[in-house]
């Protein structure tokens, strides 16, 4: 049940307006000072919290941030889920701010509901994420002069975004493997065209030119495909010793097919999962691990939105670093 000033008011004894000052800090006239500490004593004792809804009427100001995701129709993963929101939510919570949850299924949608939603009062800052990020739409997303951030890969450095650092993260785990004496790595990637999947192949190739070890890489489209191309691999004469799969679906498929032929996954053969989530009980022991940092990228997207409220300009491009870890 929500505690109101009324409900103070009545367990004091003194008037509504009384508690609305004193609670406010503006009291109009002479509180006796044991009134003021009998008011907050009862605030604090019946849990009060300020009604957000009525100090925005006032304040014209909703206190309120839209987190608006692209998550297109068909797309097997929910933009929505994993662990952005509860850093996010934290966030702003903390600086008295709500959340309002909208997700858009055309990439051509996106700016006219964030204009109907900004429009029509229900959030004083947005916060975009998707993955397809093309120049023109963030352009459209700055020429709505709102506080923003975006969650995903941007290379626009005019533009606040959070996301993972691509390059230290395929860099570090394939350092790992080569550390335990793995010389012969292969990738299985997955199919994508977005800024995030150039990021990774970029890596490897980079990765790879600087001659610590023989790659090579395929794309492969789900479960079924990761394991036979496994077993393709290790039919060859110079097999790999360790396979980095770029999902935790290519992961099962090439588990499957090391476990066909008798071998220990994470053992006889090296294994590495790029942007694992934070369930290391489901891997094998001594997979090397890229874990995403969900929650602290919604984290720190909620406090750059703060920071822009307060009047200050975007802080640009913020890239976390995952550091490798075993199983």
């Amino acid at each position: 049940m929500t505690v109101t000033q009324k409900d103070i008011a009545r367990e004091v004894g003194v008037s509504q307006t009384v508690v609305s000052d004193v609670l406010q800090g503006r009291p109009r006239g002479r509180v006796r000072p044991e009134v003021r500490e009998r008011i907050l004593e009862a605030a604090q004792r019946l849990a009060y919290r300020p009604n957000a809804s009525a100090r925005a009427l006032r304040s014209r100001h909703s206190r309120q941030v839209i987190y608006l995701a692209l998550q297109p129709e068909g797309r097997s993963r929910s933009l929505l889920g994993e662990e952005i929101l509860p850093g996010l939510v934290e966030a702003l919570a903390e600086e008295d701010h709500r959340v309002l949850l909208h997700v858009t299924r055309r990439a051509a949608d996106v700016v006219s509901d964030l204009k109907g939603l900004l429009a029509a009062g229900q959030g004083d800052a947005f916060i975009f994420r998707g993955v397809d990020l093309s120049s023109t739409l963030l352009e459209e997303l700055r020429r709505l002069e709102q506080p923003f951030v975006v969650i995903g890969q941007c290379a626009n450095s005019r533009v606040a975004s959070v996301a993972h650092d691509v390059d230290a993260m395929v860099r570090g785990l394939v350092e790992r493997l080569v550390r335990e004496g793995h010389r012969r790595i292969a990738l299985l990637d997955q199919p994508g065209s977005s800024d995030y999947d150039r990021l990774i192949r970029e890596a490897w190739s980079s990765t790879l030119a600087q001659g610590l070890f023989e790659g090579r890489a395929e794309i492969v489209a789900d479960r079924t495909a990761a394991s036979a191309q496994v077993d393709r691999w290790l039919e060859m004469p110079d097999a790999p010793t360790a396979v980095v799969c770029r999902s935790e679906v290519l992961y099962v498929g090439a588990v499957s097919a090391t476990q066909r032929r008798g071998r220990t996954p994470g053992r006889e053969i090296g294994l590495g999962l790029l942007g694992a989530q934070s369930r290391s009980w489901l891997l094998e022991p001594g997979t090397w691990c890229a874990a995403a940092r969900h929650e602290e990228i919604g984290r720190i997207a909620g406090q750059e939105i703060v920071r822009q409220l307060g009047g200050e300009p975007p802080s640009g491009p913020v890239r976390l670093r995952l550091e490798p870890y075993r199983a």
